[in-house]
């Protein structure tokens, strides 16, 4: 099989075109998704693919890798987030997160230490950084609403 998103809509028993009907994408952008690796689609279309088979964006980009006694292994850290899952997770594009990654990499949360080239983050610190930007929201605002009292 050429990828993880083949072997998922396969093991559904879908064809490309009931994935992506119920995923709300065409069926060009399912061809395009398992033909690539990772994926070359947008990454809102990313995560409504994996909405629509029930996995994470993670389980998605993960390679198709088979054990010694042909089961299927995962190959990665369900607690390790790469950048399309980052951009899931804070609501952004794959693109922006790069631009941030080359001009102002503190905007985002700390990544793991490399281990090849591509860029990787832990889910635990993610969710952290998420819910200390939100707290610094909130007391902005109440800040902001007790001074107009």
């Amino acid at each position: 099989m050429r990828s993880r998103l083949e072997a998922l809509r396969k093991a559904r028993g879908w064809s490309r075109l009931e994935l992506a009907t119920h995923a709300n994408v065409t069926e060009s952008t399912i061809i395009r998704a398992e033909r690539s690796n990772p994926p070359a689609i947008r990454t809102a279309s990313l995560a409504a693919i994996a909405g629509a088979l029930d996995v994470s964006v993670a389980e998605l980009l993960e390679p198709h890798v088979r054990g010694g006694d042909g089961r299927e292994l995962p190959a990665v850290d369900r607690d390790v987030l790469f950048l399309p899952d980052l951009a899931v997770e804070l609501r952004s594009s794959v693109r922006r997160l790069r631009a941030i990654l080359k001009s102002d990499p503190d905007k985002l949360p700390a990544p793991l230490p490399a281990l090849d080239n591509r860029a990787r983050w832990s889910r635990i610190a993610v969710e952290r950084w998420l819910e200390e930007r939100r707290d610094e929201e909130r007391r902005a605002r109440r800040l902001a609403a007790g001074v107009r009292r």
